[in-house]
């Protein structure tokens, strides 16, 4: 996500920048808090909120954090949470195509639910070319993206426009 926001700092229009992560600030590594300060240096609002947007209960804090901040419409969505596969097929879990499968596909989900209570102009969605040509043994990985691109194939009320992009595979 880092990349997508030093780019929309560098655009003259003032900006509010909301980055969710699975983790505290403070316990960023120390590269990721160098990125955070420096994209708090521009003229932008800058917030980071440690908000796992694959938890199933994290709607509740996105409106919290959304209201506290007086932010009533949302111009564009960057959804580029994702795990990579780690494990062969045969080694696989439950809990192991889950983690896969949450960020990607409960964090939409979240999304779009938060549609409902605030107007969302634009999302995009990071798939991966895995959705197109998957690697053996990453299924789960494979089905994250597929949901993705297949969400942006539907049209939500509030919701404007909903765009999927394929990049390479991560994992």
């Amino acid at each position: 996500g880092y990349a997508y926001a030093n780019y929309i700092v560098q655009k003259d229009k003032k900006c509010t920048v909301i980055l969710l992560g699975r983790t505290t600030e403070s316990n960023l590594r120390e590269d990721y808090k160098a990125r955070l300060a420096k994209l708090r240096t521009t003229k932008h609002h800058i917030i980071y909120a440690p908000i796992d947007i694959g938890n199933k209960d994290s709607i509740v804090a996105l409106e919290k954090l959304l209201a506290t901040n007086k932010i009533e419409t949302i111009d564009l969505i960057l959804h580029t949470a994702g795990v990579a596969a780690k494990t062969a097929l045969k080694e696989k879990t439950y809990d192991d195509i889950q983690q896969v499968l949450n960020p990607k596909v409960t964090g939409v989900e979240n999304l779009i639910k938060l549609s409902s209570s605030i107007e969302i102009n634009n999302m995009i969605c990071c798939s991966s070319l895995s959705s197109i040509l998957p690697s053996l043994g990453n299924m789960e990985y494979t089905a994250a993206n597929l949901y993705l691109d297949e969400i942006s194939y539907r049209s939500y009320s509030n919701i404007k426009s909903i765009l999927t992009i394929n990049l390479n595979q991560i994992s």
